[in-house]
């Protein structure tokens, strides 16, 4: 009796061990995901790199020896900061001596011009020729010939005053050239920028036009490439999504705002700049990343993964058997593929390990995972 109990658990456990064994090595499981409506996209990848907008130098706009240097490598500047400041000690005292040559020369215009007097003797010399020619002593030549002294007496008082006024406005011009080179002398800087390097220290001489420092522009454009046999695709306005490798996974949208028409000569590859929405302060030059652009959109599309792909064939699940499908598709993004033909919405397709399978294999579902939709 004990044997026979013995018998009959062996044979159990025989036979469960062997079902297990069936389970495992001929009926396999699989992974699957449904095909779902969703909206297809046509995309093109590509890398893309922060630059600045562009790099320039603050350069003197005078000569002189530096009194000043008020930056460092690092500090940030707004447009119209002092970066340094030159010597004025000699363009202020020629700026002195000037204006005493201007103050001079309008007091002696409110003093009058000396050439009036010849005016007022000419004029009194021909009223009494005048009353005389009228007495018949004298002759209507000496008349004319007085007339004549009286008008070159005007035109010269005329003319002295006008070379007074011309005097006075060159002064005048001379003061404000002076000033403005004062105002020279104290450096300035043309942009919002970082100094990235500053070229020359307190007590250098320095001429007219020599950089001071460089300075980086605060402002950041986002440059990307793409290959030569996606640039084609590419239009303006066509929208984006870019992710820098140094912030982590976050996703900032973005849109194609330049396309530049020629390729690098060394990588043949083309740039377009992005308008990325992202704040300029976290946009650091030389950071690098991804981007993702959608060349083209159709909704109520057919999608599957792209890892249930064999080719241009999928694995269907259907009543416990698999069957090796081919189909047709269309747009393609980095993770989906859109179906134009050989599926139906609510179809089962395998998506891992599609080596193990062949047609006609008898299956049964281990997980069902889910399409990840559009953004």
């Amino acid at each position: 009796m004990i044997r026979y109990i013995l018998a009959i658990i062996f044979l159990a456990i025989c036979g469960f061990a062997g079902w297990i064994f069936y389970k495992k090595l001929v009926v396999k499981e699989v992974v699957v995901q449904a095909v779902v409506i969703d909206k297809a996209q046509s995309v093109v990848l590509g890398t893309v790199t922060v630059n600045a907008d562009f790099t320039t130098e603050i350069r003197s706009g005078e000569a002189g020896r530096l009194l000043k240097v008020l930056i460092d490598e690092g500090d940030q500047v707004l447009s119209g900061d002092v970066v340094a400041m030159i010597d004025t000690g000699d363009l202020t005292l020629e700026l002195e001596a000037r204006q005493i040559d201007l103050d001079l020369a309008r007091n002696r215009v409110l003093v009058g011009n000396p050439k009036r007097f010849e005016v007022e003797v000419q004029q009194e010399d021909l009223t009494e020729i005048e009353r005389l020619f009228e007495l018949g002593q004298r002759s209507e030549r000496q008349v004319n010939a007085v007339k004549r002294g009286l008008l070159q007496a005007k035109e010269d008082l005329q003319m002295s005053e006008l070379i007074e006024q011309t005097g006075i406005q060159q002064l005048e011009n001379g003061i404000k050239v002076i000033k403005r080179r004062l105002e020279k002398m104290t450096i300035r800087s043309s942009i919002d920028g970082i100094i990235n390097d500053v070229f020359s220290e307190k007590g250098d001489l320095i001429g007219s036009g020599d950089p001071i420092a460089s300075i980086i522009s605060k402002k950041r454009v986002v440059v990307a490439e793409v290959s030569e046999e996606n640039f084609s695709g590419l239009n303006v306005g066509q929208k984006a999504v870019v992710r820098f490798l140094s912030l982590g996974g976050a996703l900032y949208d973005a849109e194609v705002i330049k396309i530049f028409p020629s390729a690098d000569p060394d990588t043949q590859r083309y740039s377009i700049q992005l308008k990325v929405d992202i704040s300029q302060d976290i946009l650091v030059p030389g950071l690098t990343g991804e981007v993702t652009i959608t060349t083209a959109e159709r909704d109520n599309a057919k999608m599957i993964p792209t890892r249930a792909l064999m080719g241009d064939h999928v694995f269907v699940f259907k009543d416990g058997r698999l069957e090796f499908r081919q189909i047709v598709f269309g747009f393609r993004d980095l993770t989906r593929v859109e179906v134009t033909e050989g599926l139906e919405e609510g179809e089962l397709v395998v998506v891992e390990n599609l080596g193990d399978y062949r047609d006609d294999d008898h299956v049964s579902i281990k997980e069902r995972t889910g399409l990840i939709r559009n953004r």
